[in-house]
C-alpha cells in the first residue's frame, strides 16, 4: 500500500457545478474503505437548502482503484432539484464508521504472535459543494409553469359514446424524467359547458435508475347536460 493511502475516507460529488431553476442535480457520496467495516455506516444527509431532494434508491456497492489502491465503495445517490436560483450550497455528509483495526504483535517471530483485531470508530465527513443556479432562458411557451425535464404528455377517454349525465372520464398521462412531484396538471376543457369534476389522481416516482423520473395521472369526469357531441379541447403541456 502506497505510503499515506488513508484506510477510509468520503467524497461528495455533483454530476455538475452549474444547472438551471428546478434541473435534476444527481449528488453522489461515496464512503471507501480498506478495512473492514464491522457494521454498515451512520450517515446523516448534508444540508439542502433551496434543493427539493429525492433519494436515488438504496446504496450501492463496489469496488475501485484509487490512487493506487483497491477500496470498497458504498455510493449513496440524491437527486436534487433547485428551487431558486443564485449560489447554492450543498453542506458536508457526515458519516459514522466501525471497523476492524488490525494491530500486529510487537514480536512477530513468537509463537503467541497472533494479530490483535479492535473494533474502531471514526467520524468523517466530505467537503462542502458549491453550484450556481442560473433563472431559465427567456421565450418558454405559453403556458409554462415550470416542468423542467424530457416530458411526454398522453391523452386518452373512456368511450366514445354516452348518455347525458353519465361521466366521460377523460385520463391525462405526464410521464418522463425530472422532478414530477412539482408541475401542475395539465388543464382538460371542452367546446360546450359540462360539469366536471376529479376523478383521481396519482403520482409515481421512479428511482431505480441514475435520474429521478415518473408519471403523474389524472382523471377528470366530464358530465354533459345536453346531447350532442362533446369536444375536449386540445391540451397543451
Amino acid at each position: 500500500v502506497p505510503a499515506g493511502a488513508p484506510e477510509i475516507f468520503v467524497k461528495a460529488a455533483v454530476d455538475k457545478p452549474r444547472v438551471y431553476w428546478n434541473e435534476p442535480l444527481i449528488v453522489r457520496l461515496r464512503i471507501y474503505s480498506r478495512v473492514e467495516l464491522l457494521e454498515y455506516p451512520d450517515w446523516k444527509a448534508p444540508s439542502t437548502v433551496g434543493f427539493w431532494s429525492e433519494s436515488l434508491g438504496p446504496p450501492k456497492n463496489g469496488r475501485v482503484r484509487a490512487g493506487g489502491v483497491e477500496y470498497a465503495v458504498t455510493e449513496i445517490a440524491t437527486a436534487l432539484f433547485p428551487t431558486r436560483t443564485g449560489t447554492l450550497r450543498v453542506g458536508p455528509a457526515q458519516v459514522r464508521c466501525r471497523f476492524a483495526r488490525v494491530v500486529q504483535p510487537p514480536d512477530p517471530w513468537s509463537a503467541l504472535a497472533f494479530p490483535e483485531v479492535t473494533p474502531q470508530e471514526v467520524v468523517l465527513a466530505s467537503d462542502p459543494i458549491t453550484v450556481t443556479v442560473d433563472p431559465l432562458p427567456q421565450g418558454a411557451p405559453e403556458g409554462f409553469d415550470g416542468a423542467v425535464g424530457d416530458f411526454a404528455l398522453k391523452l386518452r377517454i373512456d368511450r366514445r359514446t354516452g348518455r347525458v349525465g353519465e361521466p366521460v372520464t377523460v385520463h391525462a398521462i405526464v410521464s418522463g424524467e425530472g422532478n414530477i412531484a412539482s408541475r401542475r396538471d395539465p388543464e382538460i376543457r371542452t367546446m360546450a359547458p359540462v360539469r366536471q369534476y376529479v376523478a383521481g389522481a396519482a403520482t409515481r416516482i421512479d428511482r431505480s435508475g441514475n435520474r429521478i423520473s415518473g408519471e403523474r395521472t389524472v382523471d377528470i369526469a366530464l358530465i354533459p347536460d345536453r346531447s350532442g357531441p362533446l369536444t375536449v379541447l386540445p391540451v397543451r403541456f
